[in-house]
């Protein structure tokens, strides 16, 4: 997968960019792709891994959102860096009455019931809790 913005050329040359700010550290890799102005991230523990992709407006306008289904884990933290986000962690806790309930049946964000099956940046980076309530079989 080559990430770019703009008309995509079929040239194997232009797959590559060059690169600055870098930044990583165990779990998490960020750097700036400077021949299309991308920054790319992305972040994994042992059994969750996300990636972002933030391409230039207007070449790409968009929202940034985050596809939200039924969790593998009871419970799972994801710790924000504090230079790059204003949270200190976003926590996915998962309740459920038998073993093996995937169902969502109900969400709350922070203590609010949250409807949407996403969450846009701004909310998982400001930090908080995502409940859900799982019922039903696989």
């Amino acid at each position: 997968m080559a990430a770019t913005a703009g008309e995509v050329t079929p040239d194997h040359e232009h797959y590559r960019s060059g690169c600055r700010h870098e930044v990583a550290w165990p779990g998490y890799y960020a750097v700036e792709l400077v021949d299309y102005n991308i920054l790319a991230e992305a972040t994994a523990a042992t059994h969750v891994g996300v990636t972002r992709y933030r391409f230039p407006y207007p070449d790409c306008p968009g929202s940034a959102r985050y596809s939200l289904a039924s969790p593998l884990f009871d419970r799972v933290e994801i710790m924000l860096h504090p230079e790059f986000h204003k949270g200190q962690k976003f926590v996915i806790e998962a309740s459920r009455s038998e073993p093996g309930q995937v169902q969502v049946e109900q969400m709350q964000l922070d203590g609010r019931p949250h409807e949407v099956p996403f969450l846009t940046h701004q909310q998982l980076t400001a930090g908080g809790t995502l409940q859900l309530v799982l019922s039903g079989a696989r």
